[in-house]
């Protein structure tokens, strides 16, 4: 019997090795998912987030403290104010005077607007209106003061609660 190998099989039979061989070594490598720019839900959960959280509120400090050294504050000294929503707790007959503009939302009981001038009111942007002076506020309203010039909100019920935004005073 003859052999019958040729060029061709001689050919694809190194290339096969090389190719198994290239593979192999390829699995044998110490692979890093560093390398890879594939990143996972749980990796931006449990490591990007909360390291950005840390970097923004580290920014947010360094600004707020420059902003605030050597300057005097035009604010009471029981002023609040935030770049979030803060949930505001009032009983009947206190008045939150915003002392910068200032976002309202009335979430539960009842309240009325506080105005100094009969032509400007505070802005009931939900319901498309001015609010003057003893007009009552919708509930889940967004409202928009738009100076700390002595507008608010006097509350007439035994509890309200609101969601504010920016600089606030709650007087009695």
């Amino acid at each position: 019997m003859k052999n019958r190998f040729n060029l061709r099989d001689i050919v694809s039979a190194v290339l096969l090795i090389f190719l198994v061989t290239g593979v192999a070594v390829f699995a044998a490598s110490d692979y890093s998912s560093a390398d890879d720019p594939l990143v996972t839900l749980s990796y931006v959960n449990d490591v990007l987030i909360p390291q950005l959280k840390s970097e923004i509120k580290a920014e947010l400090k360094a600004e707020l403290g420059n902003q605030t050294d050597g300057a005097a504050s035009n604010q009471p000294a029981a002023a609040t104010a935030s770049v979030t929503y803060e949930i505001v707790h009032a009983t009947i007959g206190q008045v939150i005077l915003p002392t910068e503009p200032c976002e309202i939302i009335l979430r539960s009981g009842s309240a009325v607007a506080v105005t100094v001038d009969a032509g400007q009111g505070l802005s009931d942007t939900t319901a498309e209106k001015e609010l003057l002076s003893g007009e009552a506020l919708t509930k889940n309203h967004y409202v928009i003061v738009p100076r700390g010039d002595g507008r608010g909100v006097l509350i007439t019920s035994n509890d309200a609660y609101f969601m504010v935004r920016g600089g606030y005073t709650v007087e009695n």
